[in-house]
């Protein structure tokens, strides 16, 4: 049974959660119970906050400062890194965003409103209102500028420090149907974006794009195209770029794409099981190695420079985020384990996804790493 999340043009409603939480529970329970192994992992619990209301769903990926942890769960939650404890709660407009970004003494928050909270106190700043809802998509912050685009195919650069916009583009001029940035990824003066465009209607057909962009002033650079006549493919997540690539996940057909970052050609391609939604999250990148977990409920390793694959892992469901934690790859299918970069193998079970399950994608800083459920958010440290 695949127990992928759906993430195609679908925003979770901050108040719409009850059902999704006895949905989730139920699929939790159908999970079997992992019994832990150990094999030279040396990852540990830091700490665990409770949540105080039950009707909270935690979504997308938490942000760091040097002292907090923010989380989106029935709104902005913020808590201490060292300690869990809760700090301050800020509600959410209409719709939960796919990433929050901790920059500059803020909190950025990306959805159909843009807007930047005080990060100690969690009160509202500025907000700037794009022409679309932009909760679709991973924003990226490089020194004042947060970058972010919407489900209407638009990128935009606005400054971080009082919210004013630098430019914008549409990078779909001429598409007739509809497109979602996905996520951005700055790299000094080149920024890199990924889209998710329907090629009909109602999505059956669909294409990725990774778009090369003047960081400065939005100029398109180069443009790749993933996925053309019958097929359905789109980029889901941020590209990564490390090596002279960028990389982007495509999670309709369960691919990883290596692009060559200055040409903009296909360097290497990377395919799942075929009839399984993919990669939901940008892949790990250590040394030349790509780490990645896909809805075919595998976990991957591959050649960095080639796409060959190294080894792959089964898990017991579909694998719905991992993270780099010190030298073991932390891996959620509602259950929690850390994998040994080497190998694959199972070093630990730190929470079997019953009682204890987490929903969140991994924020990750040095040796620390932060993922939250419904129960609660957990902090690990790996040495």
């Amino acid at each position: 049974m695949n127990y992928s999340r759906v993430t195609k043009y679908i925003a979770i409603r901050p108040r719409s959660t009850i059902a999704a939480l006895v949905v989730l529970a139920l699929i939790s329970a159908l999970i079997p119970t992992i019994a832990s192994a150990h094999s030279g992992s040396t990852v540990r619990p830091l700490w665990q906050a409770r949540f105080e209301s039950t009707d909270c769903l935690p979504f997308g990926t938490p942000a760091l400062d040097n002292a907090r942890v923010f989380v989106v769960c029935g709104g902005i939650r913020a808590f201490a890194q060292d300690t869990g404890k809760a700090l301050w709660h800020s509600e959410l407009g209409q719709y939960s965003p796919r990433r929050v970004i901790a920059a500059r003494g803020r909190v950025l928050v990306v959805e159909a409103t843009v807007y930047a909270i005080d990060e100690k106190t969690g009160k509202k700043e500025w907000e700037f209102h794009p022409d679309a809802n932009a909760s679709l998509g991973r924003a990226a912050v490089q020194g004042n500028c947060l970058y972010f685009g919407t489900s209407s195919h638009r990128l935009y650069a606005v400054r971080v420090s009082d919210g004013k916009q630098l430019w914008q583009t549409d990078l779909g001029l001429e598409w007739q149907y509809p497109a979602v940035v996905r996520g951005v990824a700055p790299d000094g003066k080149v920024l890199y974006a990924t889209l998710e465009q329907w090629r009909t209607a109602n999505g059956t057909k669909a294409s990725g794009w990774l778009i090369a962009l003047d960081a400065k002033t939005g100029k398109t650079l180069w443009r790749f195209s993933s996925g053309s006549d019958d097929q359905r493919r789109g980029f889901s997540s941020s590209p990564i770029v490390v090596s002279g690539l960028v990389l982007a996940a495509d999670y309709l057909s369960n691919a990883i794409e290596a692009v060559d970052r200055k040409t903009g050609r296909e360097v290497w391609r990377f395919e799942g099981e075929r009839g399984f939604v993919g990669f939901p999250e940008a892949p790990v990148v250590v040394g030349a190695k790509v780490y990645a977990g896909s809805g075919d409920t595998y976990v991957y390793s591959l050649d960095l420079l080639t796409g060959r694959q190294i080894w792959r892992r089964k898990e017991p469901a579909s694998v719905e985020g991992y993270a780099l934690c010190g030298r073991d790859l932390l891996v959620s299918y509602h259950g929690l384990v850390a994998l040994d970069l080497r190998t694959g193998n199972v070093g630990q079970t730190l929470l079997e996804g019953r009682s204890e399950f987490v929903t969140s994608d991994f924020a990750s800083f040095k040796n620390h790493s932060f993922v939250a459920g419904p129960s609660g958010m957990y902090a690990f440290v790996c040495p």
